[in-house]
């Protein structure tokens, strides 16, 4: 389970600085995944796409209106 309030508390409760971290962490996983490229992710894969689809549903309740730019682009 993602602790989604440490990550808030670590981000200062930013938004926006919240949508970076999603950014660079699905720049990571586009690089594994689609170009096939070694990166660095978190533990495993499957704790990595946990990580980012809970940012990515906590910043679309937060910002409705808000598309990733990978958000199309990755298999998850």
């Amino acid at each position: 389970m993602i602790d989604m309030e440490m990550i808030r508390r670590l981000n200062n409760y930013d938004t926006d600085e919240l949508i970076r971290v999603l950014e660079l962490n699905e720049d990571r996983l586009y690089h594994w995944l689609v170009l096939d490229s070694i990166t660095v992710v978190r533990d495993d894969l499957g704790s990595s796409i946990d990580y980012v689809t809970a940012l990515r549903e906590m910043i679309k309740s937060e910002r409705p209106d808000y598309v990733s730019p990978y958000e199309g682009l990755l298999p998850i």
